[in-house]
């Protein structure tokens, strides 16, 4: 089974966050983008290991402080919740999507599509008020 899931990456605050709405391990992912990170340092920026070594970053599964989905086909869905939560800087608790039942009650998918069609994001609470 193919299954999707959302990794953040927050160089000032050096974060990397693993989001999956089915609560899988995420420890291989965290570790392969922060080992591609440390590769685009030295490549992109010429930073020698030692430099980068030395910089810790916070590596975060964010596990039950999201939404939760109820099936094995709804992960796309989630995934583009919670980008679209983290790129209006918002977290989930002061979000509509607060649980599974929330975003299955509400149309997502309507929303999403609309976004698409007009070529943007909408305001989250306008779809739904």
């Amino acid at each position: 089974m193919s299954h999707w899931g959302l990794i953040v990456v927050k160089p000032r605050e050096r974060s990397v966050t693993y989001y999956d709405s089915l609560m899988r391990d995420g420890t291989k992912f965290l570790q392969a983008t922060l080992d591609w990170l440390k590769h685009e340092a030295v490549d992109k920026k010429k930073l020698s290991l030692r430099e980068i070594s030395g910089r810790e970053w916070d590596l975060i599964e964010a596990g039950a402080h999201q939404p939760q989905q109820l099936d094995d086909t709804e992960c796309g869905v989630f995934v583009c919740i919670n980008a679209d939560c983290i790129a209006d800087d918002l977290t989930m608790s002061s979000h509509l999507y607060t649980s599974a039942a929330d975003v299955y009650g509400h149309d997502f998918r309507t929303k999403l599509g609309c976004d698409i069609m007009r070529g943007k994001f909408s305001d989250h609470y306008q779809l739904f008020e």
